[in-house]
């Protein structure tokens, strides 16, 4: 009796020592909450601009195209603090005006915040990531959900 006793214990406890580790907790954050199509409802910088646009997200692809200028920008997006940080790195690659097609690399170190279905995006500089969402810190964006 004894020896099947041990026996089990022992077997309960390799079964135990053979299970998988748990996965990871995913990061939730707002990524999935990017995605879809934004109308630009308000621009505001340095200058007196006023501009219309749209906002194309789909998966770390963004692009922003910009009416009266006949523009398109695109870039792709990176959460360098995490995904529920507020931070976002927007990685310019390609400047589209009418057919003429420019090649960039700037990054746009950025600030994000999504209030129901307003974007607030406060785009800053290679080197200097915005505080706040105020224009004195960067170029501020504010867009509306049309669909996901």
């Amino acid at each position: 009796m004894r020896a099947v006793v041990l026996l089990a214990l022992m077997g309960m406890t390799l079964s135990l020592s053979a299970a998988p580790a748990p996965l990871p907790r995913r990061e939730r954050g707002d990524r999935g909450a990017l995605q879809g199509e934004w109308k630009l409802i308000q621009y505001r910088n340095d200058k007196a601009e006023a501009w219309g646009g749209m906002l194309s997200v789909r998966g770390d692809r963004l692009q922003i195209r910009i009416s009266e200028l006949k523009m398109e920008l695109h870039a792709t997006v990176a959460f360098p603090m995490g995904r529920t940080s507020q931070a976002i790195d927007v990685q310019f690659y390609l400047e589209r005006r009418a057919t003429v097609n420019v090649k960039m690399d700037e990054v746009a170190l950025s600030i994000y915040r999504i209030e129901g279905d307003v974007l607030t995006l406060s785009m800053g500089d290679r080197r200097n990531r915005p505080g706040d969402f105020n224009r004195g810190s960067g170029e501020v964006w504010v867009f509306r959900r049309l669909s996901r």
